[in-house]
């Protein structure tokens, strides 16, 4: 493998290159399934890319405990970052709702020095106009139109075919 191929910058150490603070966050899916633990726990894994980086980091929302305010500050903390994606109502399907949607959160540093979000139940997420970078729809597949005229005519009349 050519590692020169490659533009990472590894004097980091694994660690982030981006610094705690606000940030950008595209909403890049979740775990189909819920997430168990202890107590009948239960939670919503999400994952997010911070903007400018090809860093991804995930966050999970607890849905279920035997603890009924854990639930609710779960839930509600999802429901005000579905508010601050721009959505009115809350979303019956997070998959499809959240799709191309960004927020604004305050990352902070983990005991390992590793970002994660300080969502602080709910209170950090923040409306963004920022949007991902989508795949430019213009980008043509197929042979260049140069090549099919160097071709020739592409049309096989049926008697003509070997098989």
């Amino acid at each position: 493998m050519d590692l020169t191929n490659f533009n990472v910058d590894a004097s980091s150490e694994g660690k982030s290159a981006v610094e705690p603070g606000r940030h950008v966050l595209h909403w890049q899916g979740e775990e189909e399934a819920l997430v168990e633990g202890r107590n009948n726990w239960r939670g919503c894994k999400m994952y997010f890319e911070i903007d400018g980086s090809s860093i991804k980091l995930n966050h999970t929302f607890t849905v279920g405990h035997d603890n009924p305010k854990f639930v609710d500050s779960g839930v509600k903390s999802m429901l005000l970052m579905a508010q601050a994606m721009g959505l009115k109502e809350p979303p019956k399907d997070t998959s499809t709702a959240f799709m191309g949607k960004s927020v604004s959160a305050e990352l902070i540093k983990d005991d390992n020095g590793y970002l994660k979000i300080n969502e602080d139940w709910g209170k950090t997420w923040q409306p963004t106009n920022k949007k991902p970078e989508l795949v430019d729809d213009n980008i043509k597949t197929g042979p260049s139109e140069s090549d099919l005229a160097a071709m020739g005519a592409t049309t096989v009349d049926d008697d003509d075919a070997p098989f």
